[in-house]
């Protein structure tokens, strides 16, 4: 596994869950967000104890920017942010992570689904 993964308990995996679900928080450390901080996305492992012989599993999370490592820093420098599609926050990812439409949280999927759903266009 590579350097810029963690071994998480099971408080940090609901963090994390809890961080992929409603956004404004940070995957690693819990630390609410500001609503214009940017985040990263991280690579994060986990180990649960229910997993098939104690499998280690990687999930990716956003993280602020003291979360953030080295080398996920320096890969998103000179990079332009993409901003949420539901809320607007910056978000850094790298060429091969980028989606049709970003989002930060499942709660701004679901806004950015309404908001298609009822006409409206994604900019």
């Amino acid at each position: 596994m590579s350097d810029e993964s963690q071994l998480m308990s099971d408080a940090a995996w609901e963090r994390l869950l809890e961080a992929k679900h409603d956004g404004g928080l940070c995957a690693a450390c819990g630390r609410m967000l500001d609503a214009d901080e940017p985040v990263w996305n991280r690579r994060l492992q986990i180990r649960r104890t229910w997993d098939v012989y104690f499998a280690e599993t990687v999930r990716w999370g956003l993280v602020d920017r003291e979360c953030a490592t080295p080398e996920v820093l320096e890969a998103s420098e000179g990079r332009e942010t993409v901003a949420c599609k539901g809320c607007g926050r910056a978000m850094h990812y790298t060429p091969a992570q980028m989606r049709r439409a970003a989002v930060c949280s499942a709660r701004c999927r679901l806004t950015v689904q309404r908001r298609q759903s009822k006409g409206g266009q994604l900019s």
